[in-house]
Formats: C-alpha cells, structure tokens, sequence
C-alpha cells in the first residue's frame, strides 16, 4: 500500500505568493510551495530562473541547519 499522494493531484494550484510587506512571516518549505504554484501563471521560459531561485534558498537553509 502506496501513502503517497498521487502526483497528479495539484493541491497548491491558485496559491498566491505572500506578500513580506503585509504577511507574517512563513516558513520555507511554504514560501517555495508558493512559488512552485506560480510556475502555472508563468511562461515556461522563466521557468529555470525560479527553480534556480529555490534550489539557493533550498542550499542555503539546509547549510545553515548545521549552525543553529
């Protein structure tokens, strides 16, 4: 028995990005659902850029996890 989610649901589709300004803070994880949730409103060419994006924040987070 598989418990994983089926890969074609897309339970993040429609979810905004949060605004800093106005939105109290959020974790990671839920920033770069975010993001990837955008990626249907985007043309495929920025695409790469965005997953650039995330995968820094991503190597960034998880080097900074040794320092806390």
């Amino acid at each position: 028995m598989n418990d994983l989610p089926d890969a074609s649901t897309e339970p993040l589709r429609g979810a905004s990005v949060p605004d800093p300004q106005t939105s109290p803070p959020t974790g990671v994880a839920t920033d770069i659902s975010a993001q990837l949730a955008g990626l249907a409103d985007r043309p495929v060419e920025e695409h790469p850029e965005v997953y650039e994006e995330i995968h820094r924040r991503l190597g960034n987070t998880l080097s900074g996890i040794d320092h806390v």
